[in-house]
């Protein structure tokens, strides 16, 4: 969940870290399952950015931005878009493949390792990676620094339907989900990759891990008792 709602530099609760080192560990992570022959590194951006720098490091290949942002399009977030209508529109205009002449010059022929940090319907990817292959790309891997997400979300994230999640309604076949995309190669990192990044016990019901024991009255009353108490101590007098 926080992948998609945090900023790089946002920091999660109990965390030491900015959440944009987390998303690097997951491109290093992903590093292992690289499959030979690729001459570059690149991202769907801006979820791609960091995990795809990671990767590079951690793989020694080049990083090239073969895909920005449209600045002429009025994007918003596609996959919290109400229907799908509206989550393929923005999917089709946010990005465009790089105009500078010498990326054009470098990425064509080549093939590349593009980087999410995760998929969920697949429809960013679905409309980006055509736009790469016209442009001269000869061979493109989509790595993934997710697990499949295939779990309904029960702690808020709005995919109430498993039938437009892919990774449920291929039920996880990553070839079958290659082929839907259109990719040469898909590849995930696994769970335990994500434990690792982490480094403690999160919810990964989503992903294919155990369903939450959830006790919502006790998480309310805790958090607001926090916030009384942050309230409270923000109301005390500075001495002067």
């Amino acid at each position: 969940m926080a992948a998609w709602f945090f900023r790089g530099n946002g920091l999660f609760s109990g965390w030491p870290k900015p959440w944009r080192r987390y998303l690097q560990s997951s491109g290093q992570q992903a590093a292992k399952y690289l499959l030979p022959g690729l001459d570059l590194i690149s991202s769907i951006p801006n979820g791609g950015n960091q995990g795809a720098h990671g990767l590079a490091k951690e793989s020694n290949i080049a990083f090239v931005p073969a895909l920005v942002i449209n600045p002429n399009f009025p994007y918003g977030r596609s996959f919290i878009q109400s229907n799908r209508a509206a989550q393929a529109a923005i999917a089709e205009g946010k990005l465009i493949v790089n105009p500078d002449s010498n990326i054009l010059q470098e990425i064509a022929g080549k093939a590349i390792a593009l980087f999410d940090d995760s998929l969920i319907r697949a429809t960013m990817a679905k409309k980006t990676v055509p736009k790469l292959y016209s442009a001269g790309v000869a061979r493109i891997d989509l790595v993934i620094g997710a697990a499949p997400y295939s779990g309904i979300c029960e702690l808020g994230v709005d995919t109430p339907n498993s039938e437009d999640l892919i990774a449920a309604r291929t039920k996880g076949n990553v070839d079958v989900m290659r082929q839907e995309i259109g990719v040469d190669n898909l590849i995930f990192i696994k769970r335990e990759d994500m434990q690792a990044v982490v480094g403690e016990k999160v919810c990964d019901f989503c992903l294919g891990g155990s369903k939450p024991n959830l006790n919502l009255e006790e998480e309310i009353d805790e958090r607001l008792q926090l916030l009384e108490d942050q309230l409270e101590f923000a109301a005390v007098p500075i001495p002067a």
